[in-house]
């Protein structure tokens, strides 16, 4: 008789396969780039080069380009079900453009939320997650919140403002209603422009 112990394994290989883990090694590596290159790259350049980038990505959904030759065998197998493979490299360039625009005092912070939690949220989710709200798990939400803490290294927010941060941004990140690397970067510029508390900054 198969062990609990082994079924478990055996489904946490299974859901790995199904282009999980290929998916967020995908968003950490490009996610990764773009933050880096915040950094050594003219602000103005950094924008046109994002904003070109999201143009080439819906024009390759407008015209399928991921279902032509080698980019379907390999986009294929890391693309969610009945979705563009471009669909989620258009929505982390486009937070990162709201970030470099109207965050760029939080550039890291948010960038670690939208890069390193959201990988841990869906992973921790995926693997664990038990508690479903919608298609999203508390379980994932957990993920997301502890891998959030080292954040608040990179940040000059108060103790106090981080942890809110982090609180409202795991709603989004919980709701399957939301994109929610472009909620936290709406959330965020929202928060910082409406000034809820004055420790905030």
């Amino acid at each position: 008789m198969i062990s609990s112990k082994s079924k478990n394994t055996k489904n946490l290989i299974k859901k790995l396969k199904k282009g999980l883990l290929l998916r967020k090694v995908l968003h950490l590596i490009v996610g990764t780039g773009l933050a880096v290159a915040f950094y050594f790259v003219n602000k103005d350049l950094y924008l046109s080069i994002l904003f070109t980038l999201s143009i080439a990505t819906m024009l390759g959904y407008s015209f399928k380009l991921d279902r032509l030759g080698i980019i379907k065998k390999v986009f294929f197998s890391v693309r969610k079900k009945n979705e563009f493979v471009a669909e989620g490299m258009l929505t982390l360039i486009s937070s990162f453009i709201i970030i470099a625009i109207l965050l760029e005092k939080h550039f890291l912070l948010f960038t670690w939320l939208i890069i390193f939690s959201d990988t841990m949220a869906s992973l921790g989710g995926k693997m664990f997650g038990k508690t479903f709200i919608g298609t999203k798990t508390l379980e994932g939400t957990l993920f997301y919140i502890i891998s959030s803490l080292p954040a608040y290294f990179l940040s000059t927010l108060s103790l106090e403002s981080f942890l809110l941060l982090v609180i409202l941004s795991s709603l989004v990140e919980l709701s399957d209603k939301i994109e929610d690397n472009i909620g936290i970067a709406v959330l965020g510029a929202l928060i910082l422009s409406l000034n809820p508390v004055p420790f905030f900054y």
